[in-house]
């Protein structure tokens, strides 16, 4: 049982579970000269100075811009980081949720997978990761690393609620639901097939003690220790 922390303007997270602490990373996007960057959008204008789409953008271009805008003005001049950037400072001490952007319906490159995938085991980081994504991902992570964990996520569009059926079509170990695309039935459904139950996501103490109560096993939020506290008043609850 688990929570996650999401912080948007460079995607780390914290998590803890009554096993382990650990952290996560949300999403992840490529320049166009082929380097993996941490940023919650595949656009530049919501989360930075710039404009137009990130795949446009070099990694030169893409450090030149300032991501703290519209943050605490202790964020302003933030700049965005690659992948090995995070791998560098926490590698083997955190559990990372990598989520990796893909349009639907689009080919996933497997040149792009095998940097990402190089770049984990260059870092001793096989056992401390899932790759979470839709099924244009899955597929390309099952050709160029299969020996990666799995997590299937719910496409904001389409279809979430056969997001278990997708998860075993690609052998994944874990789902990732998306309120309130999910019921109990899902959820058992899951477990019953020997997958772990994410959810994005809550920040609402009384909310994640329903959603553990339903049988989910790791929450998403933006607060982590609100959270944190609500899941201590539930396992002592659930110990008497």
């Amino acid at each position: 049982m688990r929570s996650d922390r999401i912080w948007d303007f460079c995607a780390l997270a914290s998590d803890v579970s009554n096993k382990m602490l650990g952290g996560g990373l949300e999403q992840w996007e490529g320049s166009s000269d082929g380097v993996p960057v941490s940023i919650h959008d595949c656009t530049l204008d919501r989360v930075s100075n710039g404009t137009g789409s990130v795949r446009e953008k070099t990694l030169v271009e893409l450090k030149q811009l300032n991501f703290g805008i519209g943050c605490d003005a202790s964020m302003d001049g933030l700049k965005i980081a690659t992948f090995e950037e995070i791998l560098r400072a926490f590698a083997r001490h955190t559990i990372m949720n990598i989520h990796i952007y893909s349009v639907w319906g689009e080919h996933f490159s497997r040149s792009f997978m095998k940097t990402i995938a190089d770049l984990i085991h260059r870092y001793d980081c096989d056992n401390y990761v899932y790759l979470m994504g839709i099924p244009a991902v899955h597929e390309a992570a099952l050709e160029v690393c299969p020996w990666l964990p799995r997590c299937m996520g719910a496409d904001y569009d389409r279809e979430k609620m056969q997001i278990v059926d997708r998860a075993k079509a690609y052998q994944c170990s874990k789902v990732q639901f998306f309120k309130p695309f999910f019921d109990q039935n899902l959820i058992n459904y899951a477990h019953d097939n020997g997958i772990h139950c994410n959810c994005f996501s809550s920040d609402d103490g009384n909310e994640a003690q329903l959603l553990w109560h339903m049988g989910i096993d790791t929450i998403l939020t933006n607060t982590f220790f609100q959270i944190f506290r609500a899941r201590e008043e539930f396992f002592r609850w659930h110990k008497k």
